[in-house]
């Protein structure tokens, strides 16, 4: 079958289309994660909100917005942590993380009929995207657009130099809340494409990557969003034309873009 043969599916024509803006999206707030070193944090985030799609399935409806709340209550809840309580940042999200984690696992476990839905929820499915969550996706990476172009200077400064932005009057601890909101919420809106269990892959991975060879932070998002849209489309067509599973399929493509800008890297400086 080709590629023309394929986007013949409707489904696939969402996925693509969310994966497009998804790729950017994840990779473009990982900029933000990675440099902020606060990869686990994400990590937390994404396994947190299985209790958020334990309620939905209980329920039997409202999973993602279920997803959402718990993820912007627990991205909340380790912000205040760190800078009220003064929890180191890392033990506030391990303790967030198990506490939520822990209470999706008893729900599921005292409510055991089989749900095959939940796997589209661990490990992503193309085939379960709708236009109403592509369109829900294009809104939330307008608001990234919006807020990027607004305050770009003062989240350079904020990254780089917390205590100098601090010091100019920029609004430290109001950006830490919105920027982990963001997160929160840019992780929630890709569980159903990669799955809870490796969106950080794809959130970070594309970072990490282009942080080998680029040289301000305008390049790192720039091209943190090529390479994620590049990671998604591209695992998307190998997880259609081999049969695996989605989101495995897009980290492991992204992974593998990883590995060979690591090879042309140490081909170009002879380390």
């Amino acid at each position: 079958m080709s590629i023309i043969e394929m986007l013949q599916f409707p489904f696939m024509i969402r996925a693509i289309a969310a994966g497009v803006i998804l790729g950017w999206l994840l990779a473009t707030t990982g900029v933000f994660v990675t440099l902020r070193k606060q990869a686990f944090f994400a990590d937390g985030i994404a396994h947190a909100s299985l209790l958020g799609v334990a309620i939905g399935l209980l329920f039997g409806q409202g999973i993602i917005l279920w997803a959402v709340t718990i993820a912007i209550m627990v991205a909340l809840a380790v912000t205040f942590l760190q800078k009220k309580v003064q929890v180191e940042h890392d033990s506030a999200i391990g303790v967030m993380y198990s506490v939520f984690f822990a209470a999706a696992i008893c729900i599921l476990y005292l409510f055991p009929s089989f749900r095959p839905e939940l796997s589209t929820y661990l490990f992503g499915s193309m085939l379960t995207i709708s236009w109403a969550e592509v369109m829900a996706i294009g809104i939330l990476a307008m608001i990234v657009i919006v807020v990027l172009k607004k305050y770009y200077q003062a989240l350079v400064f904020m990254i780089f130099d917390s205590d100098g932005a601090q010091i100019r009057g920029v609004p430290i601890t109001l950006f830490e809340y919105g920027i982990n909101c963001i997160v929160a919420v840019t992780i929630i809106m890709a569980i159903k494409l990669v799955g809870v269990v490796l969106v950080t892959g794809l959130l970070v991975i594309p970072a990490v990557l282009v942080r080998l060879y680029a040289r301000s932070f305008q390049d790192m998002i720039i091209w943190s969003g090529v390479v994620g849209i590049v990671s998604v489309v591209g695992g998307i067509l190998v997880s259609f034309f081999f049969n695996l599973p989605t989101g495995a399929a897009i980290v492991l493509f992204s992974g593998g873009l990883f590995i060979a800008a690591l090879i042309l890297r140490s081909v170009i400086t002879g380390k």
